[in-house]
């Protein structure tokens, strides 16, 4: 082969190997288009309130191994997924269509995460002050509080355990100023005692009980903890709160009533002659 006609061919392949770029990049730019179409088709449906089409949509796009880093997704999943909970007629076609959005919600803080500019994190929800989970938290709590009227213990605290998770999830990211729910903790422990729980219920109890809240009729929390684990014969958990109990209502007679009788069931005479004195000298 003589030197042209070597340079000839070179340059042919050199030719033909632009093209094959080329033709890659087409390809490559047209799925991402398409793939952007679909995700904006599901948006517009669930705009045009055609959810169970918009939950099609979403799905199929989300069960492509690439897309699922696509934070985007998954928060338009999240509100998809909030449409069909509230919707009475498509509820029952998910199995937990809340909890999904929940899901659904933590991929796309967890994709979000990641991005170097902290600028550009979680810019959607900003956008919409958080209303996916502010949603998520209003309707556990009207659930919550339905199945509660209705005497439905368990589901009630099946409800008010998710709303906290959601609170939770808003209080450790900073989105909400409030630290601490104490109401929802309260019903959920109660839901929990009531649906014969009472390892849950001190659970949820001693949440309040350990940030030293005394608003009215919680004086009876900081007893029932004190009985409970003193009858689990747990007494340093019953000593710990009794002693919170009389820290935080120190006026009220039950705590060295109960410190008595605790120290004449479990301990020695001279233990006991030496609480009376302390007793009397209070």
């Amino acid at each position: 082969m003589g030197i042209n006609a070597f340079r000839i061919d070179t340059k042919n392949n050199k030719k033909q190997q632009m093209k094959k770029v080329a033709l890659l990049i087409v390809m490559a730019t047209m799925a991402i288009t398409m793939h952007a179409q679909k995700l904006d088709k599901a948006k517009s449906l669930l705009s045009s309130k055609k959810v169970a089409e918009a939950k099609t949509e979403i799905d199929n796009f989300l069960a492509i191994e690439k897309n699922k880093n696509n934070s985007d997704a998954w928060y338009t999943k999240a509100k998809i997924y909030l449409a069909i909970a509230a919707d009475p007629a498509l509820k029952s076609t998910v199995t937990d269509p809340r909890g999904d959005a929940f899901n659904a919600v933590k991929q796309y803080y967890e994709i979000d995460s990641k991005i170097k500019d902290t600028t550009q994190r979680y810019i959607q929800m900003l956008l919409e002050n958080n209303q996916p989970l502010v949603d998520m938290y209003k309707s556990y709590s009207a659930d919550g509080s339905t199945f509660y009227n209705a005497n439905n213990f368990n589901d009630a605290y099946t409800n008010f355990a998710k709303c906290l998770e959601v609170f939770d999830f808003m209080s450790v990211r900073k989105m909400i100023t409030f630290q601490f729910d104490t109401t929802t903790t309260l019903y959920t422990g109660i839901c929990a005692e009531k649906a014969s729980k009472p390892e849950v219920a001190a659970e949820y109890y001693g949440k309040i009980a350990q940030r030293k809240i005394n608003s009215d009729g919680f004086i009876e929390i900081y007893k029932w903890l004190t009985d409970f684990y003193y009858k689990k014969s747990d007494l340093a958990n019953a000593a710990k709160y009794l002693n919170l109990g009389r820290e935080v209502y120190p006026k009220d007679q039950f705590w060295d009533a109960f410190d008595l009788d605790m120290v004449r069931e479990k301990g020695s005479k001279e233990e006991l002659y030496k609480k009376y004195e302390q007793v009397i000298a209070a």
